[in-house]
């Protein structure tokens, strides 16, 4: 929770600051990823999953996020339909599209 509240801070304090709303970049959501993974077991990725798709409704890192926590703590079903919705907002154009569709096929959910 710790990394999550940095992050949500550290923007609030530059809005406060400068008077500029920048908003969370993806860059800064990748450069704490680590630490939420591997505290606590990823027990945090569901929170990290539900802030992203806040600031972020229409990526699907959002949503892989909270498919990892769901597979972590054995509920294959809900990773499964977690994995299907961020699927689905990808562009097939996508490079790592084929590697979403890899955790949805991992997991039996064709």
């Amino acid at each position: 929770m710790d990394a999550i509240s940095y992050l949500e801070n550290k923007y609030l304090e530059i809005e406060f600051l400068f008077g500029s709303s920048l908003g969370i970049r993806e860059s800064d959501i990748f450069a704490i990823e680590n630490i939420i993974i591997e505290k606590e077991n990823g027990d945090r990725l569901r929170d990290f999953g539900k802030m992203i798709l806040k600031i972020f409704p229409s990526s699907p890192l959002g949503d892989y996020y909270i498919g990892r926590y769901y597979e972590s703590g054995k509920m294959i079903k809900k990773a499964i339909t977690q994995y299907k919705i961020g699927y689905g907002k990808m562009d097939p154009a996508d490079p790592n599209a084929d590697a979403f569709y890899e955790n949805i096929l991992r997991l039996g959910g064709q």
